[in-house]
């Protein structure tokens, strides 16, 4: 069983800090914590998440096309 938060922390004390509408590429290699910190910090600017499994390799044109700001 795991720890439950609610979800004011979750935006306050969890996720990660990011500009305002920010589109962020998200490796989920980088594992489950992370995707989730990530995901809410980008909500929580009005932002937007692409998410990539790890097979893929993250190029130039990936970044490009799909109009990444951060990773």
């Amino acid at each position: 069983a795991g720890t439950a938060l609610p979800h004011s922390d979750l935006l306050t004390g969890f996720a990660a800090a990011h500009d305002a509408g920010v589109r962020l590429l998200i490796q989920a290699g980088d594992g489950l914590e992370a995707a989730l910190r990530e995901s809410l910090g980008a909500w929580n600017s009005d932002g937007s998440v692409v998410l990539v499994h790890p097979d893929v390799d993250v190029t130039e044109k990936l970044l490009n096309d799909e109009r990444v700001q951060g990773k």
